[in-house]
């Protein structure tokens, strides 16, 4: 199949895609700011958009990365600021 994001399901192509366990899914954090997630070990994704990206964070190449506590971290590559935060949906 080509590389398209008309597959329902899929993560659409994106040059950075940053990888994360969280809640019991796996969060994918795009270079665009769009978070998705997938709950069955990445067979299928669904864009979340009750989740928020910090200010400045939103198009950065960002790296990812959670602790025990359960706050997810996010590392802006090209300017070094960090940022952590615990998503929270509804």
């Amino acid at each position: 199949l080509p590389i398209t994001d008309s597959y329902p399901g899929y993560l659409p192509v994106s040059d950075h895609i940053s990888l994360v366990c969280h809640n019991g899914a796996v969060l994918a954090v795009l270079d665009n700011g769009d978070i998705y997630e997938s709950r069955d070990y990445g067979l299928s994704w669904q864009k979340k958009e009750e989740y928020n990206m910090p200010d400045g964070a939103g198009t950065a190449h960002l790296r990812t990365a959670n602790d025990e506590a359960g706050y997810v971290w996010l590392k802006n590559i090209e300017t070094g600021e960090v940022w952590r935060g615990y998503f929270v949906t509804d």
